[in-house]
């Protein structure tokens, strides 16, 4: 019982220097808003934390390229946006119809946008919430119940990156 309380009080230790926190810095459109924990000894050893976004303080979608997931039908479809100064444009789709989709963001508050995406083809106006990590759910209106979101990837990439 003795060495279980010893080793309970050590659980503490375990978690110094580990966490992130949100900064009030004023907001900007790029991941550079990212911020990461302070430097520790022995932190290289350690797995990289997940960096945190100021998403209360998010005025503008950050610029760089967002892997979207559509549903319609019961189909998956995706789409590598570019969004750059609050417009959002497709590159590549695993649907031909959804290239060239194009849209400008507009700011709600708190980490929320409406955006109108459009082309010959197809429109879809989404509001984007975004999470702390970086990703945003995406909610079609009328919303349907789909499990959208978007998620900050390469360019022209279309597989969705495994969870770090």
């Amino acid at each position: 019982m003795n060495a279980l309380l010893a080793l309970l009080s050590l659980v503490p230790l375990l978690f110094l220097g580990t966490t992130t926190t949100a900064t009030s810095t004023p907001p900007t459109a790029s991941h550079a808003r990212l911020d990461a924990p302070p430097a520790t000894p022995g932190a290289a050893s350690r797995a990289a934390p997940v960096p945190v976004l100021d998403v209360l303080g998010l005025a503008a979608v950050p610029d760089g390229h967002y892997l979207l997931n559509l549903q319609q039908g019961g189909r998956e479809r995706r789409v590598n946006l570019t969004v750059e100064s609050g417009r959002a444009r497709a590159g590549a789709a695993s649907d031909p119809r959804l290239r060239e989709l194009a849209g400008e963001f507009q700011w709600i508050g708190n980490g929320v946008f409406l955006i109108s995406l459009a082309n010959e083809h197809h429109r879809a106006t989404q509001f984007w919430v975004f999470r702390p990590d970086g990703t945003a759910a995406v909610k079609e209106i009328p919303d349907r119940g789909e499990r959208q979101e978007a998620v900050p990837v390469e360019a022209g990439v279309l597989v969705r990156p495994r969870p770090q």
